[in-house]
């Protein structure tokens, strides 16, 4: 409401039922258990302008039916001043208390991502309120292909950007608490936030900017430093393309590099399963698949050698100088030198995180890949880098908060294919907090073999990790040890975060444990079992 308004007009609006969200919560309407549908459609109602920090409307408020497994819900689409959209659904009985917050991934853009709406149903049926946003821009449908991986929305944008790169996350968290608390008439207990690649970039800056908003967050593959990935994702983009744009590389090329080194080092944890259990211990040289004289077929030659060579060693400068961190791991073949191959969506985005996001001074539609100068022009990004940047290792104000963060990286991301990146952030976080074991009292990270980029692969990548986070923060149950399945057919994003109520989806289970442990077969039981596999550290 707007605080020049009248007084007869506050009266009016009160008699409605219209009460500014940052009145004090005893004097807040209540909303009656019995009649949810009532207090539901009552939100539209509800002005919520006057919400600091975070000037809300609601634009609709719609009671849903059950629909298989989702409960009876309120589904609420609004904004945040200026242009931040979220979608929310709040359980219209047995409300745990609890708030959820989705990170999107990719350059993010809608409020239909069908995976964003799949995990927030799930939540709800496990009793949370939950909300996504568009992360303060438009792109399109939620279900087209090229959604999240738009970003013209950001050409000359800066408060778009802004509510991209870190601003979205806070006061959608803020929209969503003033709305369940006039919806329930009573204060939420917990927060929790839960994001993959870019939603676990977001994750990570909740925990670094915003350390009193979560209880508990769950960070998956995330892309820690958002310049430093699209830099690396440009230079294997020229690596792994001839002068023409054309890919040195054939599906066919990829899966032999693949399986060499699966062959290579697939054993290492006791067990031939097509998984790379501990991949730094991975010793694997695409050299060793260079054809001899006269070979032809399964073999690579000396161009596509070279070409893996740089991909696996990270970008470089002309002089060998590193420009990002972190590099892929082998058994990430087919995904991560893939995407030039069978992935353009993903190679015209990477083009234009350059044109529109990168730099301070947009580049602009005519850009080019080959424009990118690996000597000089890393060095402009800095002023956009500082506003998407996750890397901050000090948690303390977020250990002190009593936050609680759960790490998960897949070995096998193509995503934003750094797992040494993940690994090495959170050791400079075990520097900062002043050891590994005040670390783990709040913070942990599990290594997952052979998960991909936010789930999938040839590993165990799907676990309850939110449950284990809300035993941690809500009893004081660490995670020692998580119980990750490897499931088909996959149905839904949310798979990837619980265990399928049909068992026969389930097709072998693993043990996760906290890095640096790995697990490794003990030589007998059942392989498929998790049970059969113990922890190992690292050998130094």
């Amino acid at each position: 409401m707007n605080k020049f308004a009248l007084p007869a007009l506050t009266l009016l609006c009160l008699s409605l039922g219209v009460v500014s969200p940052n009145a004090a919560p005893q004097t807040l309407p209540q909303a009656s258990p019995q009649l949810p549908q009532v207090a539901c459609e009552a939100l539209k109602t509800i002005d919520f302008a006057g919400l600091p920090e975070a000037p809300t409307r609601v634009m609709e408020a719609t009671s849903l039916d059950p629909a298989g497994e989702v409960p009876a819900a309120c589904l609420v689409r609004g904004y945040v001043a200026p242009q931040v959209g979220f979608e929310m659904k709040l359980p219209a009985a047995n409300w745990n208390g609890k708030l959820l917050e989705i990170g999107s991934g990719g350059f993010a853009g809608s409020t239909q991502v069908p995976e964003d709406r799949q995990i927030c149903d799930d939540a709800v049926r496990r009793g949370y309120a939950c909300v996504h946003s568009d992360q303060g821009h438009t792109t399109g449908p939620g279900d087209h292909a090229l959604a999240t991986l738009d970003a013209l929305w950001a050409y000359d944008n800066l408060q778009a950007e802004l509510d991209y790169a870190y601003r979205s996350l806070h006061v959608v968290l803020l929209a969503e608490r003033a709305i369940a608390q006039r919806y329930y008439a009573a204060a939420p207990t917990h927060s929790y936030f839960l994001g993959c690649s870019n939603g676990g970039r977001q994750a990570l800056i909740a925990a670094q900017r915003f350390p009193s908003d979560f209880d508990g967050i769950l960070a998956m593959e995330p892309a820690l430093d958002l310049s430093g990935a699209f830099t690396s994702f440009l230079y294997d983009l020229r690596a792994l393309t001839d002068a023409d744009g054309k890919a040195l590389f054939t599906p066919a090329d990829l899966e032999s590099m693949h399986n060499a080194a699966i062959a290579a080092c697939d054993a290492d944890d006791g067990l031939r399963d097509g998984i790379i259990g501990n991949p730094p211990a991975c010793r694997f040289d695409p050299a060793q698949l260079a054809c001899g004289a006269g070979q032809q077929g399964s073999c690579l030659t000396p161009v596509q050698v070279a070409a893996a060579h740089k991909v696996y060693a990270g970008p470089m400068t002309s002089q060998g100088r590193q420009i990002a961190r972190g590099h892929p791991m082998p058994g990430a073949e087919q995904g991560v030198f893939g995407f030039a191959v069978t992935r353009p969506v993903a190679a015209r985005a990477v083009v234009d995180f350059f044109r529109y996001l990168a730099f301070l001074s947009d580049a602009g539609p005519a850009w080019k890949a080959a424009d990118f100068d690996f000597d000089a022009d890393y060095q402009r990004e800095g002023v956009m880098a500082a506003l998407y940047s996750a890397t901050n290792p000090d948690l303390r104000p977020f250990q002190e908060a009593g936050g609680k963060l759960l790490l998960v990286q897949g070995w096998s991301d193509s995503g934003t294919p750094f797992p040494l990146r993940t690994i090495d952030y959170y050791e400079t976080v075990e520097r900062v907090m002043g050891g590994a074991e005040p670390t783990r009292r709040f913070a942990r990270l599990f290594m997952v073999p052979g998960r991909d980029h936010c789930g999938g692969g040839a590993g165990a990548s799907s676990a309850d990790y939110l449950g284990s986070l809300e035993a941690w923060v809500e009893q004081g149950h660490a995670p020692d040890l998580i119980k990750a399945s490897h499931v088909e057919p996959v149905t839904s994003a949310a798979d990837f975060l619980r265990e399928p109520a049909d068992p026969a989806r389930v097709k072998f289970t693993r043990p996760l444990y906290p890095y640096p442990l790995w697990a490794k077969y003990k030589g007998s039981g059942d392989p498929q079992d998790y049970r059969s596999f113990e922890p190992r550290a690292p050998q130094k």
